[in-house]
């Protein structure tokens, strides 16, 4: 059963696990200088905090939850993709069917369909794909008069099927890997007092003698250089989804 326990950090779980994992390296460096500080700063303590770290980096990023999220994001931004090619030859038709079909690309759906593929929207994807095939239902004696066959209809009602349930796949393991987090509150918020611990005291250790090391220990100098990886990290995920799909 879920917990009620708050979170005592802002910003976004996996930004904690990696600025840990920043302040673990860092701290692992420094520990000599921290135990000249204050004893309190052992082995034990380095020990306790890098296990912390670690099984809130297996929280976050599970490798498991990861693979399956990043299989069932391939699998729906591939029939986003291949649907997308299949509404080329629709455009193609209604080009053919002139006036006799009032609608154009527009307002038959393929244009908004096309947006919300490039920008990968699922959910406003498969409204769109349904207001498509819904068209192509009420035009279909006109449109099969253009070369439209029945495998092309079918392919694309099936594709709406596949692209719900896809979204739903996806939409269901973030679900779950945030009802875990949630479960799991009081190990995240352990781990944040620890590293804001760890800051306080980097800070007032190197504050006069080290700028260097004093941004390593600087919540917000931790924060933009985490925030710049995973965007790094999200922006390199996208192209090789967008590669293997079209591959």
């Amino acid at each position: 059963m879920g917990t009620n326990v708050s979170r005592n950090y802002k910003g976004k779980d996996e930004e904690l696990s990696v600025m840990a994992g920043y302040v673990e390296y860092s701290f692992a460096r420094d520990q000599a200088d921290f135990m000249n500080f204050s004893p309190k700063f052992s082995n034990d303590y380095l020990l306790a905090y890098q296990a912390k770290t670690n099984a809130v980096r297996e929280l976050i990023f599970s490798a498991t939850e990861t693979a399956k999220l990043k299989e069932a994001t391939s699998l729906l931004y591939g029939i986003l993709d291949s649907t997308n090619s299949k509404l080329d030859l629709i455009a193609a038709y209604l080009a053919m069917a002139g006036k006799a079909i009032p609608l154009g690309v527009k307002a038959f759906g393929i244009t908004a369909f096309r947006e919300k593929q490039k920008s990968r929207d699922a959910e406003g994807a498969i409204k769109a794909l349904r207001v498509i095939n819904e068209n192509i239902t009420q035009y279909k004696t006109l449109i099969q008069e253009q070369g439209l066959g029945d495998e092309l209809i079918l392919e694309l009602k099936e594709a709406e099927s596949s692209l719900y349930d896809a979204n739903q796949q996806q939409y269901q393991i973030v679900s779950r890997r945030k009802e875990l987090v949630q479960n799991n509150m009081g190990l995240l918020n352990d781990l944040y007092n620890s590293m804001l611990e760890i800051c306080k005291v980097g800070k007032a250790l190197y504050k006069s003698s080290n700028p260097q090391k004093l941004q390593e220990y600087t919540f917000s100098e931790l924060l933009k250089r985490v925030r710049l990886q995973l965007k790094n990290n999200t922006a390199s995920t996208t192209t090789d989804e967008k590669t293997q799909s079209a591959g």
